[in-house]
Parts: C-alpha cells; sequence; structure tokens
C-alpha cells in the first residue's frame, strides 16, 4: 500500500455510478490527447481514473478546492499546470474534480 486514497471507501450509490465514468473519462483522454483522466471525490478519493495524471491525485483536490475559494462568486475555474513533461488540467463541479493530463509539446 503506497498510502494513497482508492475508491474502496465509496458509497453503493458512487460505485453503481462508477460504469458511466469510463467512458465520459476515456473521451476526455481522447479529445485532449491525453496521458489520463481521473475523476475524484471532494475527499481525495478516485472514483475512477484513465490513464495516468499524477502520481498521488488526492492533491489535485486540494488544489482545485483551493482555486475556487479566491473568488467563490465566480463558480468553479479551470485550473491548467504547465511543466517540461506535461500540462495538467483540473475543474470541480459537484463535489467532484476531474483531470486530464496532456504530454507537453515538445
Amino acid at each position: 500500500d503506497d498510502g494513497r486514497a482508492t475508491a474502496t471507501s465509496t458509497s453503493a450509490k458512487e460505485m453503481s455510478a462508477l460504469g458511466s465514468l469510463q467512458p465520459v473519462l476515456e473521451k476526455a483522454k481522447e479529445k485532449c490527447n491525453g496521458e489520463g483522466a481521473t475523476c475524484l471525490t471532494k475527499n481525495g478519493l478516485v472514483l475512477q481514473s484513465v490513464g495516468v495524471v499524477s502520481q498521488r491525485p488526492e492533491f489535485l483536490t486540494k488544489v482545485a478546492q483551493g482555486c475556487a475559494r479566491l473568488e467563490p462568486s465566480m463558480g468553479s475555474p479551470v485550473i491548467t499546470f504547465e511543466t517540461t513533461a506535461r500540462t495538467v488540467t483540473l475543474m470541480e463541479d459537484d463535489d467532484m474534480v476531474v483531470a486530464v493530463s496532456q504530454k507537453a509539446d515538445d
């Protein structure tokens, strides 16, 4: 166990919705020509993931929540991190965080 949060503690209702998340995440990954896409709960638990977004995806939840608090009247922002290795885009919506990772342009 590497200490990362997993979907093992999600509710039965959340578990029944997992089947519908897989195709949505795959489409998001393909549309962005991405490395991966993931959906997390507001507590940082991974509900579903396709490919690799981050080695510690639970931190993405904290970033999204912190950014949303900067301007609460504006709604949930779309946050993009760019590095020399990849770009990660994330957004919090309806108590979930969705993130997509793309390889950096060569």
